[in-house]
């Protein structure tokens, strides 16, 4: 990672793998940015929470800061989601998942693509269908695999609709098909069904 010599702190960074030329840029970019930090000899290093006032961090702080940011990010509807999905009585790892699938953060193979994780060709479609390419509206919501699922859901409920294909879209059409006394439970629903796909 680094050393001091004389006084100054030198870094020196290894990787696990060659670097590309692509890669260059985002080296640079990150030492011009860790150039500026100033360490000093002897002084443990730590990390500090800036939402906490003790800069510590905690789950109700974090989820202050997610509601803060989805308040100010929205008017009206939009980004109401994330409170429901938070609000919900489902385990925490289910809203989580649920959480990531809203944000288009899922580890599908369009993602991590994106993120320029090598992935052979042939491992990049949909797990479920084996023909489409797997990105989180499919591998969710569009594969026939799992549109069955949720209409069977459906039919469980006692409920009939056609749900988009899009993650907060689907997941606002779907937690609006009861009355107002069904909405919590469908949030569930729809949390833990998200999760178990």
């Amino acid at each position: 990672m680094g050393e001091w010599v004389e006084g100054i702190w030198e870094w020196k960074l290894e990787w696990v793998r060659e670097l590309r030329e692509r890669d260059l840029f985002h080296v640079n970019e990150l030492l011009s940015l860790i150039d500026n930090v100033s360490l000093t000899p002897g002084k443990i290093d730590g990390w500090k929470w800036k939402a906490s006032p003790n800069s510590s961090f905690s789950v109700n702080s974090a989820y202050k800061v997610m509601c803060r940011d989805s308040r100010s990010k929205t008017q009206s509807n939009k980004g109401l989601e994330f409170q429901y999905i938070w609000k919900a009585a489902a385990p925490h790892k289910a809203k989580f998942s649920a959480w990531r699938i809203l944000k288009d953060r899922m580890a599908t193979c369009e993602n991590l693509i994106r993120r320029q994780v090598s992935i052979p060709n042939a491992e990049s479609i949909c797990v479920f269908c084996r023909s489409q390419q797997e990105d989180t509206n499919h591998l969710f919501f569009i594969c026939q695999r799992t549109s069955e699922a949720w209409y069977d859901i459906l039919s469980w409920l006692g409920l009939q609709a056609v749900l988009p294909s899009s993650a907060k879209d689907h997941f606002l059409a779907f937690t609006s098909l009861g009355n107002k006394r069904d909405t919590k439970l469908l949030r569930n629903v729809w949390i833990c069904m998200v999760w178990c796909i």
